[in-house]
């Protein structure tokens, strides 16, 4: 194959680029609901005197016209990498193949916001998907894919920067059996296949009453240059979060609005250090805060699912119990380990 149109964004088309033989790309697109890009995209294509275009949506009334340029092209394969445009059917019947680098693992996270979603809903691990293109988003046969580990103290960008890197490796393995038309993919698991939709400012809004690993992980995946996670207030103000908060910052914000009750007993933060997996908790009487029970670290491993609880000698089953739940609802642990400290 000998003749390429790249789609992607100023992060996405350079990718690309770093892999591809300029002699043959044919043009460059970028999406018209990216405004931003357009400037670099269109001095990139000037660099390498190619053709820049902007895909306007199937409605507008100038996409015939972008659809006969780039017709005009004959274009025997599309690449696209960070694209944010479905491709029409008119539009993908244009070249032999369309092959996608998908910023997320498929067919789990087909669709926007995958590095967001991933991060949101928990999981330890992001992926990045090279796949063959159909009219169903994200839902052709794969080509190759690399996973990467999410920490319990990433923040989106944190997982992009490592999808970047996992990326460069994938197309610096998998595009010469591309460019040669050589490879081989499998079809994907429609049976655990999750289509996610794309994210909107207002999407960020923070409900006080969800646990403190699902504020955590919100606000992490939100981080700036994003709009942020925010919370509302009664007179439709906001009090905006848009950097990385800790683990124990959250906790501590969630308190400032809603106690954290378990079998009678509450929990307060305490005076935190600067470990950002440490949670220090002062355990009190639910019905008399003036009753206190002792405090406690609890220390989250780098992944976030163990939790180590540092207990002091006499420690009741009913507090035990109390912290167990506290770890698994409000934390997110699956395992919990206990540590008594003689004093």
């Amino acid at each position: 194959m000998n003749n390429f149109l790249l789609l992607g964004d100023g992060l996405g088309l350079p990718q690309l680029l770093r892999h591809v033989p300029i002699k043959l790309v044919c043009g460059l697109v970028g999406a018209c609901n990216r405004p931003d890009d357009h400037t670099v995209l269109r001095n990139l294509a000037a660099h390498l005197t190619v053709p820049f275009f902007v895909q306007p949506f199937f409605k507008d009334s100038s996409y015939p016209s972008f659809l006969k340029q780039v017709k005009a092209l004959r274009p025997e394969m599309f690449l696209c990498n960070s694209y944010s445009l479905l491709l029409p059917d008119d539009f993908l019947a244009i070249p032999r193949v369309a092959i996608n680098l998908h910023g997320g693992a498929v067919p789990e996270y087909r669709g926007a916001n995958p590095i967001q979603w991933s991060i949101i809903n928990g999981e330890k691990s992001a992926g990045i998907t090279l796949h063959e293109m159909t009219s169903r988003l994200d839902a052709g046969n794969v080509i190759e894919a690399r996973a990467v580990p999410i920490r319990f103290t990433d923040t989106w960008l944190d997982v992009q920067t490592k999808l970047m890197r996992a990326g460069e490796e994938l197309l610096h393995t998998e595009l010469p059996s591309i460019l040669q038309g050589s490879w081989q993919s499998k079809p994907q698991n429609e049976a655990r296949s999750k289509t996610w939709p794309r994210r909107k400012p207002e999407d960020g809004r923070l409900d006080p009453s969800w646990p403190v690993i699902k504020l955590y992980n919100t606000i992490r995946a939100l981080v700036r240059p994003l709009p942020g996670a925010y919370i509302g207030s009664q007179d439709g103000g906001r009090t905006l979060i848009d950097n990385f908060l800790p683990i124990q910052r959250v906790f501590e914000l969630k308190h400032s609005f809603t106690p954290i009750s378990c079998n009678a007993v509450q929990f307060v933060p305490a005076a935190s250090n600067d470990n950002a997996l440490q949670v220090n908790v002062r355990i009190v009487n639910a019905k008399h805060p003036d009753q206190a029970f002792g405090e406690t670290r609890i220390i989250l491993s780098k992944e976030g699912n163990t939790a180590s609880v540092h207990l002091k000698t006499g420690t009741t089953e009913a507090i035990i119990t109390a912290i167990k739940s506290f770890c698994v609802d409000e934390l997110g642990a699956s395992k919990i380990c206990f540590e008594v400290a003689n004093k």
